[in-house]
């Protein structure tokens, strides 16, 4: 019952705090134009409150990368809340799945936080999403992709699509290989589970926690090297990634 009742403050807090900080941004925009820059401004406030009101803590297992910025982070998905853990980290642009954007004020105060939709079924969407992701490394901010395309459950990992790599490729911009996996392998959000559902048997705890691992810089022109290598060290990383020793904690 107390379980229950942490996940129902912590969904209206959630939806509080959103909805206010959304309206407020929505409101400033109407004097100033929107830019990438005043997006992922939205997002590091959002990062500053509402994840450790959630109870959500990532623990990171590797030295922060030197490069941070114009930088493509690649990452195996397991839920929703990749982002978020990542973003502890690092605060880029995030592409994702098409379905997110119709689900109420998430939806929202993603497009608004600067993060691309991206429909990979259909060929002119996916164009899009690469010309953007182009615009916004060439302007120096980086981007957080998944190019599994869709969440998978530990110890899985699917084959990388290679959209981002050609992008990553033909721009010259660094590709950094990320890692994430959660202390609760029932975290991971797949298949046909439905977001209450599992918000509230995630939420109910008092903690949730992630291991993130950032590995080598990758830089080439060849897109089947990217691609294959950062899906060969998200592949070795994975397995003893729970293990590792913690060299940081964030969103206490």
């Amino acid at each position: 019952m107390i379980g229950k009742l942490r996940a129902l403050y912590r969904l209206c807090l959630f939806g509080v705090v959103t909805s206010a900080m959304l309206a407020f941004y929505l409101l400033s925009r109407t004097m100033r134009p929107a830019t990438i820059g005043s997006a992922l401004a939205l997002r590091a406030q959002w990062m500053r409150r509402v994840p450790q009101w959630m109870g959500l803590r990532t623990h990171l297992t590797t030295p922060l990368p030197d490069a941070t910025t114009g930088v493509m982070f690649v990452s195996n998905h397991r839920s929703y809340l990749d982002p978020i853990m990542i973003g502890a980290w690092v605060n880029g642009v995030v592409i994702a799945k098409h379905e997110v954007s119709k689900w109420p004020l998430i939806g929202a105060a993603n497009r608004a936080a600067g993060v691309v939709f991206v429909k990979r079924d259909e060929s002119g969407s996916r164009h899009t999403v690469k010309e953007t992701m182009k615009d916004v490394l060439q302007q120096g901010y980086p981007v957080l992709n998944y190019p599994e395309g869709t969440t998978t459950r530990a110890p899985n990992l699917l084959p990388f699509k290679d959209g981002g790599f050609k992008v990553a490729a033909e721009t010259g911009c660094v590709v950094i290989p990320v890692a994430i996996e959660f202390d609760d392998p029932d975290d991971a959000w797949v298949g046909d589970d439905t977001f209450l559902r599992h918000f509230f048997q995630t939420f109910s705890k008092r903690r949730i926690t992630a291991r993130v691992a950032f590995g080598p810089v990758l830089q080439s022109d060849d897109d089947r090297y990217l691609r294959e290598t950062a899906h060969a060290w998200i592949a070795a990383a994975l397995p003893s990634l729970r293990a590792a020793p913690e060299v940081k904690a964030a969103l206490p």
